[in-house]
């Protein structure tokens, strides 16, 4: 889950194909030199933030109504292109009567005893991964998601993907679990012990779409469920493999939650030319 301010970020967004750093690289860089700018574009061809002036400026020169300035602050850039405070995440819903992606109150974490897909099994005969998304300026202009799957340090299997498609928090936390059950079932895996900081997820596919279901996909108050696709696509990965699924709460410690959290920035920073 990643719930933390723009500048707190490990990666740093920019726009598609330029390039982006690192918080510790902006601190090393400004030891090494007097300043260092960031350059907003709010209206050009591509908006966001660039870090070298020859980039912004592919942006902004012969663009009609073309707005961008340079800051010192990476927070006053990302104010300066979005035309508000720079949150990278609102809080995930945790309710279906709601907009998938909108705030909503926060719950208690889901029972263990409720979280399985598939048939239950005892944990010492089930492998673990870890599993997040996250999406930059997420509900904005400009958004981009990424997703992490996490098996342990080095694995050849870890993953860190920009994801395609709309970009939002819940449809990164989705298809970062349908990345994890597709490997493992390659890797011949029966029981998996998915852990994940999203609750939204986990009572999605356990809980509320068998509701959905049975509702032709629609929530008790009418309205559609807004994550359908993305939520049959990971029904359909879950054919023929047990999950048990394990809520851990964010930037709690967790040593492979804090790693999967890596791995998705790293994921939501790549450039649509990096991604394919």
């Amino acid at each position: 889950m990643l719930r933390f301010r723009f500048i707190r970020t490990i990666s740093i967004i920019a726009a598609p194909g330029r390039s982006f750093v690192s918080l510790s690289q902006v601190i090393m860089s400004k030891s090494k030199q007097s300043e260092q700018w960031f350059y907003a574009v709010r209206s050009g061809r591509t908006p966001g933030i660039y870090f070298k002036w020859p980039h912004c400026e592919l942006q902004v020169k012969g663009f009609t109504g073309a707005a961008y300035k340079k800051f010192l602050s990476i927070t006053d850039a990302a104010e300066f292109v979005t035309g508000k405070p720079a949150e990278t995440k609102r809080a995930r819903s945790t309710s279906p009567e709601k907009d998938n992606d909108a705030p909503q109150p926060k719950k208690k974490a889901v029972d263990d005893k409720d979280s399985f897909t598939g048939t239950p099994f005892e944990d010492n005969s089930g492998i673990h991964v870890y599993t997040d998304g996250g999406c930059f300026f997420n509900g904005q202009k400009g958004a981009q998601a990424g997703i992490g799957v996490y098996w342990g340090k080095d694995d050849p299997d870890n993953v860190s993907d920009k994801l395609p498609g709309r970009p939002t928090n819940n449809r990164a936390e989705i298809h970062a679990a349908v990345k994890a059950v597709q490997i493992a079932k390659v890797r011949g895996v029966e029981n998996l012990i998915l852990h994940t900081d999203s609750q939204f997820l986990i009572n999605g596919i356990t809980k509320w779409i068998k509701g959905w279901k049975k509702r032709d996909w629609k929530l008790s108050t009418g309205g559609p469920v807004i994550n359908k696709e993305d939520f049959l696509e990971l029904d359909e990965a879950l054919q023929g493999i047990n999950v048990k699924w394990i809520y851990v709460k964010g930037h709690s410690g967790d040593e492979g939650n804090e790693a999967v959290d890596v791995l998705a920035k790293k994921g939501a920073s790549k450039s649509v030319m990096e991604a394919n």
